[in-house]
């Protein structure tokens, strides 16, 4: 695969891009050029026979005989040649031209696709949370199975809707990284791999998780080998009960779209300052009663 191709790739190989993408006007008519175009870039193949001159040249040097029309066979081989590369320069242009147009499609819709991927994640949770209903507070297939046919039937349904959520958390991963450059790494804490930890998948992580934030940085006990953080996020480990825990807890799952984001991000901002400017005037308040130590009386003669 040409290498310009590759951001086209990253729509038409995810099933769900790919459904939505296809409803966008003029992509698929630009996917259409660009897989003609490599299609007939990679069948597009030189003839030795009509394009090696320099055999031709080793044979006559060779007998010392110089064909009658070995001019007009050289001019020939070279017409093809230029012909040749002429069709590859066109056919690699329009493929590029393709590609920019398909990648000025995806960009100009990129909030209105994440808002589709917005509407599908919501509609799982939705899903999660009716089964949630007949698991009564259960985080393990051993604890389904234990509580009866209505819960291990329930459980049994959350794998495909786990896949599902995953898949379009996936998407959302190509859409954004694609399309806002280092807005992913700015959802997240420096160091922190847990997936849900970060301001894409969750709109109010410092609700459910309050200084979640402080508990990615760098002097936070972690685990020796694995790195990984020694206090404990709310939501279970395992991926089913996770699932569950979105479903059922005050978390507001989303996908947000970059001006959901950066409005996130502005009102964070200004409650975090607004709590400093309030302890700071908490500190210096004339009501204020510190401690202090008890102070002695001099004695009187």
């Amino acid at each position: 695969m040409n290498h310009y191709l590759r951001p086209i790739a990253r729509y038409t190989s995810n099933t769900i891009l790919a459904e939505i993408a296809s409803q966008l006007p003029g992509w698929t008519q630009a996917v259409q050029v660009a897989d003609t175009c490599l299609h007939r870039l990679q069948a597009l193949h030189l003839d030795p026979e009509q394009s090696d001159s320099e055999a031709d040249i080793e044979r006559i040097l060779t007998t010392g005989e110089v064909p009658d029309d070995f001019g007009q066979h050289l001019a020939r081989q070279r017409a093809y040649i230029e012909d040749h590369q002429n069709q590859r320069t066109v056919l690699d242009d329009l493929a590029k031209r393709a590609v920019i147009q398909c990648e000025s499609v995806i960009s100009g819709a990129a909030p209105a696709i994440l808002t589709e991927l917005n509407a599908r994640v919501t509609a799982t949770i939705s899903e999660v949370r009716t089964l949630a209903q007949d698991l009564d507070g259960i985080q393990s297939a051993d604890d389904a199975i234990t509580a009866g046919k209505k819960a291990s039937d329930a459980w049994r349904q959350l794998p495909t809707l786990r896949a599902q959520y995953d898949a379009l958390r996936t998407a959302q991963t190509v859409v954004m990284g694609q399309n806002y450059e280092g807005i992913l790494e700015s959802a997240r804490r420096t160091g922190d791999n847990d997936r849900l930890a970060r301001d894409t998948d969750i709109a109010n992580l410092d609700e459910v998780w309050p200084g979640w934030r402080a508990q990615a940085a760098s002097d936070v006990p972690r685990d020796f080998i694995s790195g990984e953080r020694l206090i404990s996020a709310p939501w279970p480990a395992d991926p089913l009960a996770q699932l569950v825990w979105l479903a059922t807890s005050d978390a507001k799952v989303w996908v947000p779209t970059k001006q959901q984001l950066v409005q996130l991000w502005e009102d964070r901002k200004r409650a975090d300052q607004e709590a400093i400017i309030a302890a700071r005037k908490a500190e210096s308040s004339p009501n204020r009663n510190p401690k202090r130590g008890v102070r002695m009386m001099p004695m009187m003669f």
